[in-house]
């Protein structure tokens, strides 16, 4: 993933002995071809590390320190720092480190099936690492809204979730690939509100949309 630039002018600052020795002392080094996670802090799942040059100070991903510590030169503009293990954020091993685009990062990605709403994998679904419901919980979101006609306040309330996220799942822009599974027809003949300029399904329209889905 391609994050904000390092000027060049804290580049020597990296290099040097002094932070080398601090910012390795946070990664838990291995073998080579094992993945060397970082212990401290973390942002988004990625491990973070603070730089402080003159009166400002940087907030930098460590795999992206790790890379400029092994190349000894700035991530080049446009590029960013990519992981090739599955899954693992916090990996500063600099032989699982690569540059690459954002595209790149999206194609390993939906490889590695690390996209929820990616295109079909092995790893879909309830079966996805990062799923935050099962099957039977986001099929029974669907029904709740088209069959009873609930509104999506009140299915938020009974799954105590967002009504962003009841949204995203009745308008298949979330868990797309199961309720697809669920009618083999286009998916607007369930929802004629898939596609529709607002982000969310008018309420109160629930009750004229009949659906093919088992109750669970």
């Amino acid at each position: 993933m391609r994050t904000k630039p390092i000027p060049e002018q804290i580049l020597k600052q990296i290099l040097s002995g002094k932070f080398q020795r601090r910012f390795w002392s946070g990664v838990k080094v291995g073998k080579s071809d094992e993945c060397w996670p970082w212990l401290r802090s973390i942002a988004s799942g990625y491990g973070q590390v603070n730089i402080r040059h003159g009166q400002i100070r940087y907030h930098k991903r460590a795999h992206c320190i790790a890379w400029i510590s092994e190349n000894k030169t700035i991530i080049p503009a446009g590029l960013g720092i990519l992981h090739s293990c599955i899954g693992n954020k916090l990996c500063c091993n600099p032989a699982h480190l690569r540059l690459g685009t954002d595209l790149e990062n999206v194609k390993d990605m939906d490889e590695q099936g690390r996209r929820v709403n990616g295109p079909p994998s092995g790893l879909c679904c309830e079966n996805h690492p990062m799923a935050k419901f099962t099957n039977a919980q986001v099929l029974e979101i669907v029904r709740l809204k088209f069959e009873c006609g609930l509104l999506q306040r009140e299915i938020a309330r009974r799954f105590s979730i967002s009504e962003q996220q009841v949204s995203a799942i009745v308008l298949g822009k979330a868990w797309g690939q199961l309720t697809k599974l669920q009618d083999p027809h286009q998916s607007n003949q369930r929802n004629p509100y898939a596609g529709h300029e607002k982000d969310s399904v008018p309420e109160g329209h629930g009750t004229m949309i009949q659906l093919k889905i088992p109750l669970v």
